[in-house]
């Protein structure tokens, strides 16, 4: 009645399209009713291989169901359905689920590439954002450092503008008040 593991490791399954793989699958389980499981079975041996073939079962039926991508993305949802599918079988036998079972790795065959490509192709899309990203920040970047210098540059001869405005005006003035002093000293010279 303690708990056992039931593992099936490096079993060949195939995806919706045929794809070949091989998978991890870790399950817990325990004998809940040992007069069932003692009326089934004349060993524990004899019942671990029967439920390596539930277990066989199960994971194939459902994984043939889905494609490569969602059995890649969706591990956990796998374990779970694994589990709902052997679970009813799983009581004629006289044995529960402790827990969901896992599905602890996916791998490619000997002769299939296929999930080493997916990866391949998911790492050279990561790459191409990171690269894309840091392009962009360095073109803000180099964008706000050209408008900073435009705006100081702006800034410096406006105020260079002013101030020879500034000096225009006084210049101006200084002219008007020379010559209006000269107005008044010709005037004045004239009267005389």
């Amino acid at each position: 009645v303690n708990n056992f593991a039931l593992d099936l490791n490096d079993y060949r399954a195939y995806d919706k399209d045929r794809v070949p793989f091989e998978l991890h699958v870790t399950s817990f389980f325990r004998i809940y009713d040992t007069n069932v499981a003692a009326a089934r079975v004349a060993s524990f041996q004899e019942l671990q291989g029967q439920l390596d073939q539930v277990v066989k079962g199960a994971v194939r039926k459902i994984l043939a169901s889905h494609d490569i991508h969602t059995i890649m993305t969706s591990r956990g949802t796998f374990g779970e359905q694994f589990t709902q599918e052997v679970a009813e079988e799983l009581k004629s036998w006289g044995v529960e689920p402790v827990k969901n079972m896992e599905l602890m790795d996916i791998r490619d065959t000997g002769e299939s590439k296929v999930i080493a490509n997916i990866m391949a192709k998911k790492s050279s899309h990561i790459e191409m954002e990171s690269r894309t990203e840091v392009a962009s920040n360095k073109q803000r970047a180099e964008t706000a450092e050209i408008e900073a210098k435009r705006t100081v540059e702006l800034s410096a001869i406006e105020a260079k503008r002013t101030t020879q405005l500034s000096a225009l005006e006084a210049q101006q003035a200084t002219g008007e008040r020379t010559a209006e002093a000269e107005r008044v000293v010709g005037i004045a010279k004239q009267k005389s």
